[in-house]
Formats: structure tokens, sequence, C-alpha cells
């Protein structure tokens, strides 16, 4: 199988294909990882973007945070951490949580897309 340097609408379609099964943050991460393997889709979890932040994934230019709690004021002053990170370009939140779809479209003119497991995309 081949990997590939991922751009946001290909990691948005294979994360949007996969059904996950999950109780947990973690779980969640186990099928993140299992569905951008499957797809070739090259990555790397948990990325030290500063001494204070780590973003869950990056795969190529996507900047990709995954929540299952938390509020989205909170959510969104660590996107705005993320954001001035030069390497990240987009970013992508995979939540289970429609109150995340509140962010805004873009962060500190960094385009933020929500996918809401099982819920679509905003």
């Amino acid at each position: 199988m081949s990997t590939t340097t991922a751009t946001l609408d290909q990691v948005i379609s294979t994360l949007t294909g996969y059904r996950y099964a999950y109780t947990d943050e973690h779980a969640l991460h186990r099928g993140i990882d299992a569905a951008l393997t499957v797809a070739g889709i090259q990555f790397v979890p948990e990325v030290n973007l500063s001494s204070r932040d780590r973003i869950d994934y990056v795969a190529g230019t996507v900047g990709i945070e995954v929540k299952v709690k938390g509020s989205t004021a909170a959510l969104r002053r660590q996107l705005t951490r993320y954001a001035t990170h030069p390497t990240i370009q987009q970013l992508l939140v995979v939540t289970t949580l429609r109150r995340h779809r509140e962010l805004p479209t873009s962060i500190s003119g960094i385009p933020v897309t929500v996918l809401v497991v099982g819920g679509g995309l905003s």
C-alpha cells in the first residue's frame, strides 16, 4: 500500500467513511489511526507544537484535534494557539459534540473544519 501526503478533503473523506466504535477519546484515536493508515494517509500522532501545546495529529499541513468532551470556548483557545504554528495551514476538529460546530470557520486566518463523528460536517 502506498502512502500519500494528505489534503484536508482526503482526511475528511477518510474519517467520514469510517465507522467508529469507541467508549473514550483513546478508543476514538485508535479508530482514527486505523482509518488514516488503511487509506494510506501519512500522519504523525501527538505532535508538540510548543512546550505547552501538543496537537493530536498532523497529516501534511492539516492539524487534527480530537475531542469527546470540553467546552467550545476552551477548544477555541486551544485552536488559536495551534493556528500560530507555521506548519499548520488548516485545522480539523474531530468531535463527538455537536456544540463544537459553534467554532468559527477561521481562526487567525487558518481555516477550521468541524467533523462531528456520526453527525457530519459544519
